[in-house]
């Protein structure tokens, strides 16, 4: 997984990047909590150092993937803290594999099934209609969005697996301590969704960011930062 690794003797903290990111996205939270953890921020496959993907990889694979990170460095236990499309792996993750988890850190997390307006409708109504009339990929290409688009054949493959599985279920299953930190101009995963996750999560809290987006560990780090803090330590003597 080409992590950074602080390493010690300290509880480990996992970082999950988003979709079309990488672990460098996590610098500023790397660089805070290494005083206070053992840091390993990965490359998800299919991005960063990790980027060669030889098959589609669906929303398990990504699970089993971090599953064999923690056997093989010996990580019995790890706090994760994730970022949107991580947050789809973590969710699933902390459902699975509960005795893995210490506790989670959310922000923009994707995976809920959204809501759909009538634009959106009015969208997918054009694209089926389109789709029976042009006969050549390239012609449908104005349909998705520029980041889709931009994908390799695999790369794609992957994101049509991994966005078509939802993770309610799996968030009804956490019994890890779990706290959102959400960007209330989040336009991407709306403040609705957090507090969707909010009432499926047992032990769930809710840390609204005042101006911040989708990226709102980037737009006020330190608030970030410290919010994060002064929860993931809060049982430590």
């Amino acid at each position: 997984m080409n992590p950074i690794e602080i390493s010690g003797t300290k509880e480990v903290l996992i970082f999950l990047h988003g979709f079309l990111s990488d672990r460098t996205v996590f610098a500023h939270q790397v660089g805070f909590f290494e005083r206070y953890f053992d840091c390993r921020a990965l490359d998800l496959k299919g991005f960063g150092e990790n980027a060669d993907m030889e098959y589609p990889y669906s929303l398990s694979d990504y699970v089993t993937e971090l599953l064999y990170y923690f056997e093989a460095h010996g990580i019995e236990r790890a706090h994760i803290l994730a970022h949107s499309f991580g947050c789809r792996v973590a969710v699933k993750f902390a459902a699975l594999y509960p005795e893995r988890v210490s506790s989670l850190v959310m922000t923009g997390a994707a995976g809920l099934k959204p809501r759909r307006g009538l634009g959106y409708r009015l969208k997918t109504l054009r694209y089926r209609i389109a789709k029976r009339v042009y006969k050549k990929k390239e012609k449908l290409e104005k349909f998705f969005s520029p980041d889709y688009r931009a994908l390799n054949p695999v790369m794609r493959e992957s994101f049509k697996l991994v966005v078509n599985e939802y993770t309610e279920a799996y968030a009804e299953q956490i019994s890890a301590r779990t706290l959102l930190i959400w960007g209330e101009e989040d336009s991407e995963t709306p403040l609705y969704m957090a507090e969707r996750f909010q009432k499926l999560i047992r032990d769930c809290r809710l840390f609204r960011m005042e101006g911040c987006g989708h990226f709102c560990f980037l737009d006020r780090p330190r608030l970030f930062n410290l919010v994060a803090r002064e929860f993931l330590l809060e049982d430590r003597p």
